[in-house]
């Protein structure tokens, strides 16, 4: 369903815009996740040497939505709201048998490590020279071009990520049909570092 799909890019949307996370079902909800290099892992063993015809990729546990916002409000420290008379949704458990036995596979556990990394510096690539200690791994950057403090090479980046080629969008509201605009940019260090070799 619409809401549970895209629950992550709800989230990320009003996590950076208000501080705030609001969810229009119960904290009770739940359903399966499953970690994105488990599927990439997953697909081709199914595509070369699955015996059956259809295959469930799951992680074969369901996760309510408390245990998904409890940890985004530890990390941030964000506000939790939860619409009045909000309906709980639960899916089923999903049957990952077949994987288990065909593919001996086994869901990656879920980390709640993330965190937010303020840096300062005079440029992009400072950033992340400085970021790749710390564990940076994504810079997050909005249309708010008002911002007290705001650097203008991010809005350099905003208006010209071709620019940036060691950066890879994985995200942009506009694409989602959100009026505010967001883009999240995976950083791609090993290009980064060859690059910079280069120059």
């Amino acid at each position: 369903m619409h809401h549970q799909t895209c629950l992550s890019h709800l989230l990320s949307i009003k996590l950076i815009k208000e501080n705030k996370i609001t969810l229009h079902s119960s904290l009770e909800s739940e359903r399966d996740y499953i970690h994105i290099d488990d599927v990439v892992k997953l697909i081709p063993d199914i595509i070369h040497k699955g015996k059956e015809n259809i295959y469930n990729i799951a992680s074969g546990r369901n996760i309510k939505n408390k245990e998904i916002v409890d940890e985004i409000s530890k990390m941030t420290g964000c506000e939790i709201e939860v619409e009045e008379n909000s309906p709980i949704y639960s899916s089923p458990n999903i049957s990952i048998d077949k994987i288990k036995s065909e593919f001996q596979f086994s869901a990656s556990s879920i980390q709640y490590d993330a965190r937010v990394i303020s840096l300062d510096g005079s440029s992009i690539e400072d950033i992340i020279k400085l970021g790749k200690s710390k564990g940076l791994s994504y810079l997050v950057v909005d249309n708010l071009n008002d911002k007290p403090n705001r650097k203008s090479f991010f809005n350099d980046l905003f208006y010209h990520e071709e620019k940036y080629p060691y950066l890879v969008k994985n995200f942009d509201s506009k694409e989602h049909g959100y009026n505010y605009q967001v883009k999240i940019f995976k950083i791609d260090y090993e290009k980064f570092e060859a690059l910079n070799l280069k120059s």
